[in-house]
C-alpha cells in the first residue's frame, strides 16, 4: 500500500527549498523582485569576473582547489544562494563539459529554471530533473519535486506517476532487490513509455524472485509492445521470441488468467487457433465472465472459419462491455 503521508512529506520539503531567500547581511535593501523569463542572458566576462572574485573572498582556499565536476557544481550552488542564476548556470554546464552524466549539475539547473518560475521556466526545470532521474533513479527527493513541477502545470496524472515512483524508490531504498518495488517501478516507467527502462526494473525483479510470475509477464508485455513498433523484421521476430519466452515462463509458475490470456495471445498472432480455444476453456473456468476471453474465442473461431460460433463469441463480448445483443438472422426456409 502507498504512503501517501511519505509522499506529502518529501514533497513539502522538496518543493520548500527551491523558494528559499538568499539571507541578506543586516542592514542591506532587499532585492528587487525578477521577472519570470525563459533564461538568462548571459553573463559578461567582467560580471563573471566580479562574481569568482566574490565568491573567492569568501573562501580564499577556492582558487587552489582542482576543476572537477564537483568543483563547478559546488560554486554553482555558492551563486544560486546569491541568486545569480546566470553563474549559476555556467558553472552547473562547465560541470556538464567534463561529466555529461553528473546528476548534481542537471539537477542544479533545474533549480535554477524552477526558482525562475514560470511556466517556460518549470518546463525547461522539468527536463533538467527528468534527466537527472536517469543518471540517478534512487534518489527519491527528484521524483518528489516533479511530482510538484507536474502539480503547478495542472498535470494531475503525470504528478500522480512520480509520487508512486517516490514511494517505489523509499522501498528500494530499505531493499534494493525487492521483486515486488521493482516490478511496480517497471509497470510505472512502462506506462510513460520508457521501454528499456521498464525491462532493466523487471529484470531486476525477476533477477531476486525466479518464481515471480507477475514480472515474467509484464517483461513479456513490453517486448510485444516492441515488436508492434518496431518496422525492422529481425528485431521484431526477435522481440516476439523473448515475449513468448516471458509468458510460457509466467504460465509454467502460475497459470493465472492474466497469464494464460496473454499466451493466448501470442498464439493467435502465429494463428494456433486450436490452441487458443484450448487456453480459452481453461481461463473461462477460472473466470466465466472475462469479456477479453470471449473476443479472444471470436478471433480464434473466426481464424478457423467457425463463424456462426464466432458470432455467438462476439454478443457475449458485448453482454459484458454493456452493449447490444446482435440478433442472429432467422433459418431460411
Amino acid at each position: 500500500m502507498e504512503n501517501e503521508d511519505d509522499i506529502k512529506e518529501a514533497e513539502e520539503e522538496e518543493a520548500a527549498e527551491p523558494v528559499q531567500k538568499a539571507e541578506q547581511p543586516p542592514g542591506s535593501p532587499p532585492p528587487a523582485p525578477k521577472k519570470a523569463v525563459d533564461s538568462d542572458p548571459p553573463a559578461e566576462s567582467g560580471e563573471e569576473a566580479q562574481s569568482v572574485s566574490f565568491l573567492t573572498k569568501i573562501n580564499p582556499l577556492r582558487m587552489f582547489r582542482k576543476k572537477s565536476p564537483d568543483f563547478f557544481v559546488n560554486e554553482g550552488k555558492d551563486f544560486m544562494e546569491n541568486q545569480a542564476f546566470a553563474q549559476a548556470m555556467l558553472a552547473f554546464n562547465n560541470a556538464l563539459a567534463i561529466d555529461p552524466n553528473s546528476s548534481a549539475a542537471l539537477r542544479g539547473l533545474g533549480k535554477v529554471f524552477y526558482k525562475k518560475g514560470g511556466r517556460s521556466n518549470m518546463k525547461t526545470a522539468l527536463n533538467y530533473y527528468q534527466e537527472a532521474i536517469k543518471r540517478s533513479p534512487m534518489d527519491h527527493e527528484l521524483y518528489a519535486i516533479s511530482a510538484k513541477i507536474y502539480d503547478t502545470m495542472g498535470q494531475r496524472k503525470e504528478a500522480t506517476l512520480e509520487r508512486k515512483k517516490f514511494v517505489i524508490v523509499r522501498a528500494l531504498d530499505v531493499d534494493a532487490k525487492n521483486p515486488i518495488a521493482n516490478n511496480n517501478m517497471g509497470i510505472l516507467f512502462m506506462q510513460q513509455g520508457k521501454t528499456d527502462v521498464a525491462l532493466s526494473y523487471f529484470q531486476k525483479s525477476i533477477d531476486s524472485d525466479k518464481n515471480f510470475d507477475v514480472a515474467y509477464r509484464n517483461q513479456a508485455a513490453v517486448y510485444l509492445k516492441m515488436a508492434k513498433e518496431t518496422e525492422d523484421a529481425d528485431k521484431k521476430e526477435n522481440y516476439n521470441m523473448k515475449a513468448r519466452e516471458g509468458i510460457e515462463k509466467a504460465v509454467e509458475i502460475s497459470p493465472t488468467p492474466a497469464s494464460l490470456l496473454a499466451f493466448g495471445r501470442i498464439l493467435l498472432k502465429e494463428g494456433k487457433f486450436d490452441q487458443v480455444l484450448t487456453i480459452v476453456e481453461k481461463i473461462d473456468a477460472m473466470d466465466p465472465a472475462n469479456k477479453d476471453v470471449f473476443k479472444l474465442k471470436q478471433l480464434s473461431l473466426e481464424g478457423l472459419g467457425r463463424f456462426e460460433e464466432a458470432r455467438d463469441a462476439e454478443n457475449s463480448v458485448r453482454i459484458f462491455s454493456g452493449g447490444q445483443v446482435e440478433e442472429k438472422a432467422p433459418p431460411e426456409e
